[in-house]
């Protein structure tokens, strides 16, 4: 497959746009990494490639690790703090997966409280406070988890009650988003007059276009998100084993995709 990566400057500043043309002779790196895209805003971009990076490259080999240490722990050896490192390492990993959403509802949050100038000043020093944050926090309750300080029935119920919040922060957001722009139309078309600017209208346009297709996107996350906490401490909680290990799977199949 060969793809062009072409980067056009916008009201809104830098824009990717993916062309059927050369992959190999532009490089694959501006393509995982872009400034700046026509559906989501840097900063969410680098919320989500934070996760990709971290469940796709890394959690593959936390977890061959743990199998490899489970082996020597039953066959050769007994070195279990090192698998217990491991499997924190995994563990943590996977509750990436239940705290992106809220942050990326954050980062949402932090771009209706400056709409006005959002995409003029890209503000990339949020993604990169929230991307640790994130991090940081998982880490801390994979180690709870894995040394039997919290119960999981804890965790579900934290993430759960996130995404939640989150889930409203994001629609609310969203919302406020659309009518503001919804008014820089009406009041652009009312008072510009004389030095009329058609590329503000069409911008504003594709802002309402793109907060609506971010909103039904991320709405199915969220539900996706909360229904299979739901589930797996539903799991958890009458003991079934093989319903949690499924929707555990199940899990970590839907963040792979």
């Amino acid at each position: 497959m060969q793809i062009r990566v072409d980067y056009l400057t916008t009201t809104s500043g830098p824009t990717l746009t993916l062309n059927v043309e050369n992959w190999f002779s532009n490089g694959w790196l501006p393509y995982l990494c872009p400034q700046q895209s026509q559906i989501m805003h840097v900063n969410c971009y680098r919320l989500v490639l934070n996760l990709i990076i971290q469940y796709v490259f890394f959690y593959g080999l936390a977890r061959l690790a743990e199998v490899c240490l489970l082996f020597f722990l039953l066959f050769i050896c007994s070195n279990a703090p090192f698998y217990i490192r491991t499997n924190v390492v995994r563990t943590s990993f996977v509750m990436v997966g239940g705290f992106t959403l809220p942050a990326i509802a954050a980062e949402r949050a932090c771009a209706t409280l400056w709409v006005s100038t959002y995409e003029r000043n890209r503000r990339t020093y949020i993604s990169w406070l929230l991307v640790p944050i994130v991090n940081l926090i998982s880490v801390f309750f994979a180690i709870l988890y894995i040394t039997g300080v919290w119960n999981i029935s804890y965790f579900l119920c934290i993430i759960c009650v996130a995404n939640l919040a989150a889930l409203f922060i994001f629609l609310s957001c969203a919302r406020f988003s659309v009518r503001f722009y919804l008014k820089s139309i009406s009041y652009v078309s009312a008072s510009a007059r004389g030095n009329y600017s058609l590329s503000t209208r069409f911008q504003n346009i594709q802002n309402i276009r793109i907060h609506k297709i971010m909103r039904k996107l991320f709405f199915t996350s969220f539900t996706l998100n909360i229904l299979l906490a739901i589930v797996f401490f539903l799991a958890t909680s009458f003991n079934r084993s093989l319903l949690s290990r499924l929707n555990y799977e199940f899990f970590n199949i839907i963040i792979a995709m």
